[in-house]
């Protein structure tokens, strides 16, 4: 049994460790690409170096990541050069924000003439495109985002009212307010019992949980 990463970090800290962890990478071989989340996307291109980087970004950004964060601001669209999964953290947020999110190797080479620049970015299940964005396309992108604050507009209310722990057998899809969507997604796989696809038993601590541990401990006033 090896530790799965799906962060650059989580892999760093596997290696520090001394704990033997699979990566993506070494799941998908010499695939080149790999869409996590289909769509179209308008934003100026940023190719991120690292992960301290990739917190100082803007909602109209499309970011190229040369490594995965485990988590991310809200952006317009996102190409990795690691290859993560569709569970990760980062496709997550790209799922519920409605945003492209695909691996591409050595996207930060091929893309660094686009580096700045205004652009329109579609992700399809035979490969991406990219080209030039219009001065209405931009505006458009722009008019978007313009006097809402992203946090406020993409936060959802946790389901606060159940703190006991949940079996990843008895959640569904629907769940995530109770558990967040990583583990409801899990439980939602589990049950359909898809062919060659294993999904090992676990539990789920509640949002609910976690907030009376904090009121408990006085952690949510430091």
């Amino acid at each position: 049994m090896r530790f799965k990463a799906n962060s650059t970090q989580q892999e760093s800290v596997a290696q520090a460790a001394g704990i033997e962890a699979l990566t993506q990478a070494a799941l998908i071989q010499d695939q080149p690409y790999l869409p996590m989340n289909r769509g179209r996307a308008v934003g100026r291109l940023r190719i991120v170096p690292s992960v301290e980087a990739a917190r100082d970004l803007s909602p109209t950004d499309i970011v190229v990541l040369r490594e995965v964060p485990i988590s991310l601001p809200p952006v317009a669209g996102v190409l990795t050069e690691r290859p993560s999964t569709v569970l990760s953290h980062v496709n997550l947020l790209a799922k519920g924000w409605g945003i492209p999110n695909a691996y591409v190797r050595d996207a930060a080479q091929a893309l660094a003439p686009w580096d700045g620049q205004w652009v329109q970015l579609d992700v399809a299940p035979g490969g991406y495109t990219l080209r030039a964005a219009t001065e209405a396309e931009r505006s458009a992108a722009r008019q978007a985002v313009r006097g809402t604050a992203p946090q406020a507009r993409l936060r959802v209310a946790p389901d606060l009212r159940r703190d006991a722990l949940v079996p990843l057998t008895a959640l569904r899809a629907a769940d995530s307010r109770r558990c967040g969507a990583k583990a409801a997604n899990l439980g939602a796989v589990q049950a359909a019992r898809i062919a060659g696809t294993v999904v090992p038993d676990g539990f789920c601590i509640p949002f609910a949980a976690y907030a009376q541990f904090t009121r408990s401990h006085g952690l949510a006033e430091r």
